[in-house]
């Protein structure tokens, strides 16, 4: 059903921006519980900020890109790509998107000589992020759901589990969801070697508002992780039930 912005925001509250003036949203501690259930049942969501460290964000990253790079040798070395754009029809939809993009040809030329061939995917290097390295076959998750230590220690840290447990009313007896990485490629601002480069045609895939079950019986809590690059985002997935 389809409603007008007036009455959208008559109905709909929107969620407070950081006071800091960032552009973000305003991030809750993991210690305030009451506040967390407050903003999810005003909102429907909430976000919670600092659940992890700056060292076990840069370990995550780490591993992240380790796997994924594994990955995309293994595709490699059978001959296979996950290549998201794979039939006649979405080839056709992604050269209308490149050329309304106005890409120069000379930018192109530029970008093909940057990138090496059979480079590693690199999170700070704009010029891998190629389809033929990229691992995320649709949307923003990755193929496979992670069983990295570093994955596991996320979704069981103490503060993501305080986090849940305030959801569920206080119920310390929870299970956790094995899920995916989830990243996507920047579009706008991207530093290559030869300068700051837009990339629209990357945002393509991106993956729009929408709900995947009952919050109350099934919680699902991205990790948003630091990305060196403007405009990208990478997450692992941690939910509870």
């Amino acid at each position: 059903m389809r409603v007008s912005s007036s009455k959208t925001q008559k109905k709909v509250e929107r969620y407070p921006s950081a006071l800091d003036g960032s552009g973000y949203l305003q991030a809750l501690s993991p210690q305030e519980p009451l506040q967390i259930v407050e903003a999810m049942n005003k909102y429907g969501f909430c976000v919670v900020g600092s659940v992890l460290s700056l060292n076990q964000c840069d370990i995550t990253v780490v591993v992240m890109f380790q796997e994924l790079n594994a990955r995309v040798e293994a595709m490699t070395e059978r001959g296979k790509t996950d290549d998201p754009d794979n039939t006649e029809e979405r080839k056709k939809k992604k050269k209308k998107k490149k050329k309304e993009a106005d890409i120069s040809k000379e930018n192109w030329k530029e970008e093909r000589e940057e990138k090496k061939k059979g480079g590693t995917l690199d999170p700070r290097d704009p010029t891998t992020w190629e389809k033929q390295n990229w691992p995320a076959r649709k949307k923003f998750v990755t193929g496979n759901p992670t069983f990295s230590q570093a994955a596991f220690d996320n979704r069981t840290c103490n503060n993501v589990y305080r986090v849940f447990v305030a959801l569920y009313g206080g119920e310390t007896r929870l299970w956790t969801s094995i899920d995916h990485w989830g990243l996507f490629r920047g579009t706008k601002g991207l530093v290559f070697p030869t300068g700051k480069r837009d990339r629209p045609e990357w945002g393509g895939n991106a993956l729009g508002l929408h709900w995947h079950v009952d919050p109350w019986s099934y919680a699902p809590g991205p990790i948003v992780l630091p990305s060196p690059q403007a405009s990208s985002f990478c997450c692992s997935s941690s939910s509870s039930s």
